[in-house]
């Protein structure tokens, strides 16, 4: 055991073996230094703090691996692979993009980007499923306009009742609450 060592002087310790010696400094009043060997951090007659963790008020008891973090639970925590798998299926579904090119009427739903060249005016219909997200409708070039739409009983930019939309050149990015459209 090393005497009048800083911590950062101390030797690192390797795999614990049943005789190895680990102090444990108990800052309650009065502080003193305990000591405890691995072969006590290895029975199953430990005390119960080492079973659960206490942590803002709620005993955590388990280390979920749970990816799509459905339990809920506020006395789990994920693990850094489950939080991953969370976040990557979030950040997936946020980002993607659905590139369309077309030249024909069509429905336009959240995560599209319609790609218009036509000859002769096209109707994209905007649909609302429930879901927030965005929608961009790009007409390439051509003298024919392309008739924005919202769909069944969806308002567009807060009008008191469906109206359309129509542009020759450019783009134009819609966002969607769920329910109704807005021009960003």
């Amino acid at each position: 055991m090393a005497n009048n060592k800083k911590i950062s002087q101390l030797t690192p310790l390797g795999t614990a073996v049943v005789n190895d010696l680990l102090a444990i400094v108990d800052v309650s009043a009065p502080m003193e230094t305990k000591k405890i060997t691995a072969a006590n951090l290895m029975t199953s007659s430990l005390p119960a703090e080492f079973s659960a963790i206490t942590l803002g008020g709620n005993q955590i008891n388990e280390f979920s691996t749970d990816g799509t973090l459905s339990g809920d639970s506020d006395t789990a925590v994920p693990t850094e692979k489950a939080v991953k798998s969370y976040v990557d299926a979030a950040v997936y579904d946020a980002v993607k993009l659905n590139i369309i090119h077309t030249g024909v009427d069509s429905t336009a739903v959240i995560g599209d980007v319609y790609l218009v060249d036509a000859t002769g005016d096209v109707d994209i219909t905007l649909i609302a499923d429930g879901r927030e997200g965005k929608i961009i409708v790009y007409k390439n070039s051509g003298p024919d306009a392309v008739n924005i739409i919202p769909g069944g009983s969806s308002l567009l930019d807060n009008s008191s009742a469906p109206a359309e939309l129509t542009f020759v050149t450019g783009s134009l990015e819609f966002i969607t609450d769920g329910t109704d459209f807005y021009t960003i």
